[in-house]
């Protein structure tokens, strides 16, 4: 059985530590070269981001962490890391959780910046493509 939890104050390095292979190996793809774990560590244990866990029969299969982005305009929902396996399993709790989440902040929409397979996995869910980040070296 799927299982969505926060992740609460007091379990965050323990939770952390058991995920930083999945958290680094998430980091090392799309624009997560743009911060480090440790970076991302540090903006959840200030209350800058909030994590949440997927447990399948009690196991953590992935971990979601948030943002919640106010510009001049409008306040957004972003998804600053998806990290794990079998998300055909999860998905749409995951999706649920980030419209409940989007509602009880206010935020006008939910995005995500992610690699192409993401991407393409959203899209038949309904996201829609808004951009694509390009990069030369």
């Amino acid at each position: 059985m799927v299982e969505i939890n926060s992740v609460i104050d007091n379990q965050v390095d323990t939770v952390w530590n058991e995920l930083s292979e999945m958290i680094e190996s998430g980091l090392s793809k799309g624009q997560g070269d743009g911060t480090t774990s440790a970076h991302m560590k540090a903006a959840i244990d200030r209350g800058d981001m909030k994590m949440w866990v997927v447990l399948d029969d009690g196991s953590i299969v992935s971990c979601l962490v948030l943002s919640v982005r106010k510009t001049d305009t409008m306040t957004k929902l972003f998804v600053e890391l998806l990290a794990g396996k079998d998300m055909d399993l999860w998905g749409d709790e995951i999706e649920q959780l980030l419209l409940e989440f989007k509602d009880l902040t206010g935020a006008r929409c939910i995005e995500a910046s992610c690699r192409l397979g993401l991407a393409k996995y959203l899209q038949k869910r309904g996201w829609r493509k808004k951009a694509v980040i390009m990069e030369l070296r």
